[in-house]
């Protein structure tokens, strides 16, 4: 059992590096393959992204009085909701009209955080003031 474990782990870190984030087109690529262990080992990864970028939006509201987006009080994202989240955001993005074909391809390098940080505030903007 543990060393099924290990195996499994092993695998995980070499087929997702370890670094601070992930382009959009690694991420598809992820997500397409199919193999449930590093879907799941990818959803911690996004998960964990979500959460550092929550921690900076409350920073800012608390030191700075400005917020990138403003989810409802009580709200705990979890990684299921930052997958939503994005999966809608690069399909906006990917589905904009008259994006050139080159922004597409752009699109595929552009960090995941970037895009989690647009898809928030699409989905949860905060009031005019």
């Amino acid at each position: 059992m543990k060393n099924a474990l290990l195996a499994m782990c092993l695998s995980v870190c070499v087929l997702i590096p370890a670094r601070a984030d992930f382009t959009v087109k690694e991420y598809q690529t992820v997500m397409r393959g199919g193999k449930q262990d590093v879907i799941q080992a990818f959803e911690g990864v996004v998960s964990g992204i979500g959460a550092g970028i929550m921690a900076a939006n409350a920073y800012a509201l608390l030191t700075k009085k400005i917020s990138l987006f403003c989810s409802p009080d009580g709200l705990a994202l979890n990684g299921y909701n930052y997958i939503d989240i994005l999966n809608r955001t690069i399909k906006q993005l990917q589905e904009a009209p008259g994006q050139a074909r080159e922004s597409a391809s752009r699109l595929d390098e552009v960090p995941l955080s970037t895009i989690l940080i647009q898809g928030l505030a699409d989905t949860f903007p905060c009031p005019a003031k």
